[in-house]
């Protein structure tokens, strides 16, 4: 799985020698790349799940999902997914929320149902949405998507696009 790169267009005017008009294109804008030069004061963007029990995150983080164990202490266990930290913080008493917390955008999703299934994750069915066998949505615009829960409720999620 990873997660990627986060990018913003502008529009740059170039002139065209040969006619004497302006063409427009269209270019990444390193500006708003978070961690550009062009903002030093922010570094690589990181995620928060809140859950009740961190043991129990961790292990499924780490043994379901394959993420890469970081650092752990009494307030959070930080585990690294495509180069980005998730800290997974204890809040007791944790209610989740009715909507996706955190995703991936994955090349294939139908392989990855396919591995996380094999390691004991359950992708949810959600009521009036035609899923495939896998669990998987395909919206009319285009793409795939695939929800499951974490031991604590929250709601993940894969996509393909």
């Amino acid at each position: 799985m990873s997660i990627g790169r986060i990018q913003a267009m502008k529009r740059v005017a170039l002139p065209d020698e040969a006619e004497h008009t302006r063409v427009e294109i269209f270019a990444p804008d390193e500006s708003a790349v978070i961690g550009s030069p062009a903002h030093p004061r922010l570094g690589r963007i990181m995620g928060f799940v809140p859950v009740a029990d961190p043991e129990r995150a961790r292990a499924f983080f780490i043994d379901a999902l394959g993420l890469d164990f970081v650092s752990g202490d009494g307030f959070a266990v930080v585990v690294r997914s495509g180069g980005r930290d998730i800290r997974l913080v204890h809040v007791p008493g944790h209610t989740p929320a009715a909507f996706t917390v955190l995703g991936w955008d994955v090349e294939d999703i139908r392989a990855e149902v396919e591995e996380l299934t094999r390691r004991g994750v359950v992708f949810v069915r959600v009521p009036g949405l035609p899923q495939d066998e896998q669990g998987v949505w395909s919206p009319p615009g285009g793409g795939h998507v695939a929800w499951f829960k974490d031991p604590d409720g929250n709601t993940l999620s894969l996509s393909q696009h």
